[in-house]
């Protein structure tokens, strides 16, 4: 197949038919995970036993943040949890706990009595998705749903477009950074214009580049956004060589004009110009309707 040109893929995307699927339950995701753990393995037999504090440091964190928090799998170096988002005040402050629970976490496992600990870091990636609808022999497959939860054996595990955006993006975060998905983004930009949270967002969060992901957005570039809560901080405790192994690290310790730093809002054009954004904008009705 020839590739597709910008006019074509927009086409695509506008075609896309998403008022079906706003029903079912909505989720929040949040990922912690070990960074640099290949190389600590390599130096520190005991690595096995790190691995294993690492999970119930990032549990006794994210937990203590809000005890709603589930633990959804461990796979590998990383710990996994969901949220179930049932109102739209579910989401106020939720990344600054996220953030503290990342930092906790980072703070916790580098005091850990291990030789080569300071090689381990931990970054954080959260993300939203809408439309989560229970499948199994009761709820067969149905096509007007994004994202689906399964219980085979007993274990409760998810599957679906929004799913396969929290981990590409993931790939993206960094040491101490929280990657965050552009559906939450919107999400709490709405509710900063309509004086719903009172955390000023626009602070914390940054569009610190652009990048094509596997099979999201029919290879559209997406916004790679970034939060943490004093950027200062970051410019100020970031080895010197560390802009050297991430492209995104340079774009915020350089603020290239060009990638429009702390401008949050234009999150919502880039949603109209996808044709995401009145499907965004009926799950964001959704939740604010269980509010009142």
């Amino acid at each position: 197949m020839p590739a597709l040109s910008i006019m074509q893929k927009n086409s695509i995307i506008q075609e896309t038919d998403l008022s079906s699927q706003a029903e079912g339950d909505n989720f929040l995701f949040v990922s912690f995970d070990l960074m640099s753990s290949t190389k600590f393995k390599n130096l520190n037999p005991s690595w096995p036993s790190v691995i294993l504090k690492f999970y119930a440091i990032s549990v006794d964190n994210i937990q203590a943040q809000n005890h709603k928090f589930r633990i959804w799998k461990y796979a590998g170096d990383e710990v996994l949890f969901y949220l179930p988002i049932s109102e739209l005040s579910d989401l106020n402050e939720i990344l600054r706990k996220v953030h503290l629970a990342l930092n906790y976490t980072i703070d916790s496992v580098r005091k850990l009595e291990y030789s080569h600990i300071f090689l381990l870091s931990v970054k954080g990636t959260t993300w939203f998705a809408s439309g989560v609808r229970q499948m199994d022999d009761k709820n067969p497959v149905d096509d007007h749903y994004r994202n689906f939860l399964t219980k085979l054996g007993g274990i409760t595990d998810f599957i679906g477009v929004d799913i396969d955006i929290g981990f590409r993006i993931s790939g993206y975060s960094s040491s101490s950074i929280v990657a965050v998905s552009d559906q939450l983004v919107y999400y709490l930009y709405r509710m900063k214009k309509e004086n719903r949270i009172k955390e000023e967002i626009e602070k914390h969060l940054k569009i610190v580049g652009f990048a094509e992901l596997k099979g999201v957005w029919l290879g559209r570039h997406y916004p790679i956004i970034w939060y943490h809560q004093n950027w200062d901080e970051v410019k100020k405790k970031s080895p010197y060589d560390e802009r050297f192994h991430s492209e995104l690290l340079q774009n915020v310790l350089t603020e290239k004009e060009d990638i429009h730093f702390n401008d949050i809002s234009m999150i919502k054009n880039i949603l109209v110009d996808v044709n995401l954004i009145k499907y965004y904008d009926s799950i964001y009705e959704s939740l604010l309707g269980k509010n009142k």
